[in-house]
């Protein structure tokens, strides 16, 4: 459970595979052959160099050239911010979230605030049960 902007957030562990097609622009992964060196996505585009060779080249930082992936090849994410919007379960009102889906994990129901008691929607991050 984690309260997010005074609203209660569930979600589960974030471990579901990602493939290099699924990044964006600000997100952080690594890859298998070296999973302690993160690297940050400055921006991707998506190339079919043939109809059965798709691939995905993205730019990192600095002056080097594009990493160059098949689209489908899995990566590790370390950072991956995605905006969520949900129902509250109780209302049925609409919020919009920003999340980092491997901190945060994959989001299954929220509570917005107008029903969450005072002590919970105080604080920021994970909410001891």
């Amino acid at each position: 459970m984690t309260a997010t902007n005074g609203n209660t957030l569930i979600t589960i562990t974030f471990n579901r595979p990602v493939e290099a097609g699924e990044l964006r622009p600000g997100d952080t992964f690594s890859l298998d052959t070296a999973p302690r060196t993160p690297l940050v996505v400055r921006w991707v585009e998506n190339l079919e160099v043939a109809p059965d060779v798709q691939l995905v080249a993205i730019a990192l930082p600095g002056a080097g050239p594009r990493l160059h992936l098949p689209r489908r090849t899995t990566v590790r994410m370390h950072r991956m911010v995605r905006t969520i919007t949900m129902k509250c379960l109780l209302c049925e009102a609409p919020e919009t979230l920003d999340i980092d889906l491997p901190v945060d994990g994959e989001p299954l129901s929220l509570v917005c605030q107008r029903h969450v008691p005072p002590d919970l929607a105080e604080g920021e991050g994970e909410v001891d049960e």
